[in-house]
């Protein structure tokens, strides 16, 4: 997500076109005539990446993968074999 912030688009608030969200992609960061950031708009692509991002710095996220290990119900061998990469 770092990547795709550092490749965001500044638009000034007065030149947002009323139908921008056919046209958007990535991240778009709207400003004021001071360069004051007012809002952002994600494309879905990267608004499910920001989402995911914020699951995996999460501690609940790390407690249920933790409980999940823990009580060994599948373990990683079994994944892989039903996924057909087990070495």
């Amino acid at each position: 997500m770092t990547q795709l912030l550092l490749k965001e688009k500044l638009f000034p608030i007065t030149r947002v076109p009323s139908s921008f969200r056919e046209k958007l992609s990535g991240v778009l960061r709207i400003i004021d005539r001071d360069g004051a950031t007012q809002g952002f708009f994600f494309d879905r692509e990267a608004f499910n990446n920001l989402l995911e991002e914020l699951e995996y710095d999460s501690p609940a996220f790390w407690e249920e993968i933790e409980h999940s290990r823990a009580s060994g119900i599948v373990s990683a061998k079994t994944i892989e074999r039903r996924l057909g990469i087990a070495t």
